[in-house]
């Protein structure tokens, strides 16, 4: 083998992460997440019976929503006449 200068070694970009040499570690989650609690719109800073009770009023809304949109959909193209009381 001839001697003379040996190639360089390509530079790995910055934001690379080199794979675990331990496989017992690989797909294991780290405590501090496991244990951090999930912070959603309806129980952030609220005991559990509001955030119920707040669910159950946003779906309550949500189905009156629904059914007013049904409704103004079957009276379209209806006409609207008006009756003379006697």
């Amino acid at each position: 083998m001839p001697q003379g200068k040996s190639k360089p070694k390509a530079q790995l970009p910055s934001n690379f992460k080199k794979k675990s040499a331990n496989k017992f570690s690989q797909g294991k989650v780290s405590r501090t997440k496991m244990h951090k609690k999930k912070k959603t719109a309806g129980n952030t800073g609220k005991t559990g019976l509001e955030a119920v009770q707040q669910r159950l009023t946003t779906d309550i809304a949500k189905n009156i929503e629904q059914q007013c949109a049904n409704k103004v959909k079957a009276n379209e193209g209806k006409s609207l006449t008006m009756v003379k009381p006697n």
